[in-house]
């Protein structure tokens, strides 16, 4: 059974998220300790696998909560629910060390695939996201520069990714082995110095926003 906490500033749907958590056969939601001090007191007493967080939760101040986080619990997968507003936001959230992020408004199935793909394949970028990904307008940066560092392969995976694709999806698409895929994957993250899919869309934002350009679509 996964292990997963869950925090969200709306009692009512953190309620609704646990309940459905509890119909599942691979999921045990963990209920809130109130006694503890605090979120990282809550981790090292309950000891969860996941943690499903809010990003307008007032225990998340800012991105560097996260990065202080990952460094106290490493093996911890952080999946985060973002809003509307945090469009501009996303890409710092990506780089911030999170396994995986949702929409808010995206539906509870949505989270628990996106659980579901964190403990398999370790990362997950819902549609929702991935959209926002692909669309988001930002100046900075030179594709060129990127496409030039990434092979023909590694660009195609790239793009599947920020549609929100697993591993296991992207191999199907590609009609290649899951094993292939994880290895580019993992010869993308050498070249951009990154350690999880989340951070490499970050790192290849340019070359994600000239996918999406008249002169880089498909």
């Amino acid at each position: 059974m996964i292990k997963v906490l869950t925090y969200d500033r709306d009692p009512g749907r953190d309620t609704q998220i646990n309940s459905t958590f509890a119909l599942s056969n691979t999921i045990y939601p963990l209920a809130h300790s109130r006694h503890l001090g605090g979120l990282a007191e809550e981790i090292t007493y309950l000891k969860p696998d996941l943690l499903l967080l809010d990003s307008m939760h007032s225990l998340l101040p800012d991105t560097k909560a996260l990065y202080r986080l990952h460094r106290m619990f490493p093996d911890l997968k952080v999946f985060l629910q973002l809003n509307e507003e945090d469009r501009k936001e996303i890409f710092e959230w990506l780089k911030s060390g999170i396994h995986g992020c949702v929409l808010r408004s995206e539906s509870i199935r949505t989270i628990l695939l996106g659980i579901d793909c964190i403990i398999s394949d370790g990362a997950f970028i819902s549609p929702g996201v991935a959209v926002r990904l692909m669309v988001y307008d930002n100046d900075k940066g030179n594709p060129a520069e990127t496409e030039q560092k990434l092979t023909a392969k590694e660009l195609d995976i790239l793009k599947l990714l920020a549609r929100g694709m697993s591993y296991k999806m992207i191999a199907i698409e590609l009609k290649v082995s899951y094993h292939t895929v994880s290895t580019h994957i993992r010869n993308m993250y050498q070249k951009k110095g990154v350690h999880s899919v989340t951070e490499l869309l970050a790192a290849c934002r340019p070359l994600l926003e000239a996918a999406v350009s008249p002169e880089g679509s498909d």
